[in-house]
């Protein structure tokens, strides 16, 4: 039910970008003090994830960082990510190749 309400209207990648700005701006309602995704902030991402993954394979490699460490900082990095693919520029940093995007993304 949560995955229609979400597809309603917009793209997986704007709607993957929204879900992670809504998760960065709301730092104490969805991260722990130390930084880490807790219950309901996991459930959102594990949404948006999966919705954006149907439709954007090239990403897989930030996915798999993002669910594994669950910080802040791997959100804010798959976010910029997504974001600098909506502006057509690509990022890639720390080692991290995953296959370049499509045209257009």
């Amino acid at each position: 039910m949560l995955t229609e309400v979400l597809s309603v209207g917009r793209g997986p990648v704007e709607e993957a970008v929204r879900s992670l700005r809504r998760l960065v701006e709301n730092y104490g309602e969805f991260f722990d003090s130390s930084g880490y995704l807790n219950s309901e902030g996991r459930k959102v991402l594990e949404v948006a994830l999966r919705e954006l993954l149907k439709e954007v394979s090239w990403v897989r490699g930030y996915v798999r960082r993002v669910r594994r460490r669950g910080t802040y900082e791997e959100v804010l990095r798959l976010l910029e990510v997504l974001s600098s693919c909506t502006l057509r520029e690509g990022v890639l940093d720390e080692g991290v190749r995953p296959e370049l995007p499509p045209e257009g993304c």
